[in-house]
């Protein structure tokens, strides 16, 4: 059985440009910058691409509008618009070379390689589909399926030096350290990914700590009481998501007890989660506690919307039945 891994991502926006240009210049740049950044913050990502694409009209090196156009573009998702974003991500690295550019051309590496991985899996699902006397096609598929194989795994390896660039200058963003984990999951380096989550948990806790602190203790008008409060969310979505790589990683492995403790955790953190129910149900069956798996099962039939033919729904009900006895 194979358990999906989750893979997240997140933005960041640039900084500083220089040039030679007129005042007149520099402050069309100026406000094609300030437009296309709020398009990009409220999603309005044609009008975003619009505006960068304008700014970068007048001065087609400038680092910062480079940036925002490649964030644009990956914020975007389809594969079209992930790979027109390098080449602006690959120049604004070059003209700026901070943490956030290194941050964003990693997040490009990582999600080519996540294109190429996912076309791979299609490939290899229609491969299977083909019959014996189809062998020069079969042949040619599973070249085909290498080849992307070790296309993402080269993209995966850059992605992983980019992001160790940037947490070198910002050793605590949330985002990198949640990029880092994805990639060396990908790459199959496991326990290096499960040591990645937990150093990305613990940033995860201190910032949860810092603002319930806040919240506890200081006076806030409704807007800035509902800007922590969505800060607070966000941290533990964040950290049910590492904690589900990770509880992937370790139930693919078969190491049911490690996975136990963090499916554990993020029932902690948000118990109404199906899925967590059904994986820690599967993780105790598998140690031999019956009665654990047995009672995550009625929780996860009580909260699933799966169909009953679903292959989930029925292996709970197979549990359930082997309990009753």
């Amino acid at each position: 059985m194979s358990f999906p891994r989750l893979i997240t991502v997140l933005c960041a926006l640039p900084l500083l440009a220089a040039c030679s240009l007129s005042q007149e210049e520099l402050d069309r740049i100026a406000d094609y910058r300030q437009r296309a950044a709020q398009y990009y913050d409220v999603n309005d990502l044609t009008r975003a691409e619009q505006q960068a694409r304008l700014g970068l009209e007048v001065d087609p090196e400038n680092g910062e509008l480079q940036h925002l156009l490649g964030r644009t573009l990956l914020k975007k998702g389809d594969h079209k618009s992930v790979q027109l974003a390098f080449q602006h991500l690959e120049i604004a690295h070059r003209e700026v070379g901070d943490f956030k550019t290194a941050y964003s051309l990693g997040e490009y590496h990582l999600r080519h390689a996540e294109l190429l991985i996912g076309s791979a899996a299609i490939l290899r699902d229609k491969a299977r589909l083909l019959s014996v006397d189809e062998k020069g096609t079969l042949a040619s598929m599973q070249a085909d399926i290498d080849d992307r194989q070790d296309r993402a795994v080269t993209h995966l390896e850059t992605a992983l030096d980019l992001l160790d660039e940037a947490l070198g200058q910002r050793q605590e963003w949330v985002e990198a350290l949640q990029h880092r984990a994805s990639t060396l999951a990908h790459l199959n380096r496991d326990e290096e990914a499960l040591v990645a989550i937990e150093d990305l948990c613990t940033v995860l806790k201190r910032s949860r700590e810092n603002k319930n602190s806040r919240l506890a203790t200081q006076d806030f008008d409704l807007p800035q009481e509902t800007f922590w409060r969505d800060s607070l969310r966000r941290d533990i979505l964040w950290e049910v998501e590492a904690r589900g790589l990770a509880s992937s990683i370790l139930m693919n492995d078969k190491n049911w007890a490690a996975a136990e403790i963090q499916l554990s955790k993020i029932l902690m953190l948000s118990p109404d989660r199906a899925s967590e129910f059904y994986n820690r149900g599967l993780a105790r069956y598998f140690q031999g506690s019956l009665q654990g798996a047995a009672h995550d099962m009625r929780s996860f039939l009580g909260k699933t919307k799966l169909e009953p033919e679903s292959e989930q729904v029925i292996k709970a009900l197979s549990i359930l039945q082997e309990f009753e006895g």
